[in-house]
Order: structure tokens, then C-alpha cells, then sequence
């Protein structure tokens, strides 16, 4: 069985978000939370093609999503996508950064309720061995609730 970037499934390094999170000026809101399940180990002097695919649900304030690393990563390039399916706004960009421990995926200022899927695909470069961890939150502060539901994953292949 194949998937994702052409490799088989015992390749690929899968975190599946393993509960919702929801985030508000309540609990965590703009402090950047990990998405339970959504991470996973890698090796050290390795490339991996990954890929974040989330659904997220905002009201007014935005949301904010990021992947952190426990140990520098050496480069990332790719792409990020998002679609809005209340408001009918697409929005694509290239993604390219150096030698960072926090990359920033996606930070959306809508003022109104949203209900994005958003999908990244990058190549990343590691010196050390990393967990990479994906992050969400509020871009400002509100009590509506901010979500990332079940469904959601990273998954990381090695080139």
C-alpha cells in the first residue's frame, strides 16, 4: 500500500491527532499549545518530506499554527495552503527558512468565523535528532472557541 509522497506506510512517520484541541482566552489562548498526538521523532543529519494536514475552526481572531522542534532543524522549504469554507478564501505561499527550533506555519487575521483546512508540505533537513511537534492557538485573545479537531495529522518521510 502507498501513500502520501510514493512511499509505503511502514516509511512514514505518522502523528495523528489523538484529541481536540480547543483554545480560548480562557485557557491557553494566543500561547502557542501542542495538538495532542501531532508529533513525531527525527533522525539526525536526515531530509524528510512532511506534510500537516488540520481542520480548524476559529471565530473572530484568527488561529496560529506552528511546528516545534526540540532540537534545531537545519532548513524547511515548501508550501502552504489554506482554504476557508465559510468564506470561500484561498490562500497559497512558499515557505523557506534556515536554521530554526520553531517554525511558523500559518497565522490568519480573519475577523470573522472560519473553518479552514489547511495543508503544509515541506522538506525539512534535520542536524540533530528532533521531535517535531505541531502547535496551535488564538492569534488574539477572545473567549470564542478556537479548535483543532480529530482528523488531523503530520506525517514525516524520509527522502
Amino acid at each position: 500500500m502507498r501513500r502520501g509522497f510514493g512511499a509505503t506506510v511502514k516509511d512514514a512517520l505518522v502523528g495523528p491527532c489523538t484529541s481536540e484541541l480547543s483554545v480560548s482566552s480562557g485557557s491557553t489562548g494566543t500561547t502557542y499549545t501542542s495538538i495532542p498526538g501531532m508529533s513525531v521523532n527525527l533522525k539526525p543529519g536526515k531530509t524528510y518530506r512532511v506534510r500537516v494536514c488540520s481542520r480548524v475552526a476559529a471565530d473572530a481572531g484568527g488561529f496560529k499554527m506552528r511546528l516545534s522542534f526540540s532540537s534545531a532543524i537545519v532548513s524547511a522549504n515548501g508550501t502552504k495552503e489554506t482554504y476557508d469554507d465559510v468564506n470561500g478564501q484561498y490562500d497559497a505561499a512558499a515557505l523557506t527558512v534556515g536554521a530554526v527550533t520553531a517554525l511558523t506555519l500559518y497565522t490568519s487575521t480573519w475577523s470573522q468565523p472560519v473553518n479552514v483546512t489547511t495543508k503544509f508540505d515541506l522538506v525539512i533537513v534535520t542536524n540533530a535528532a528532533t521531535t517535531m511537534t505541531v502547535q496551535g492557538g488564538q492569534t488574539s485573545s477572545n473567549a470564542a472557541v478556537t479548535s483543532f479537531p480529530l482528523g488531523s495529522f503530520v506525517e514525516a518521510i524520509e527522502a
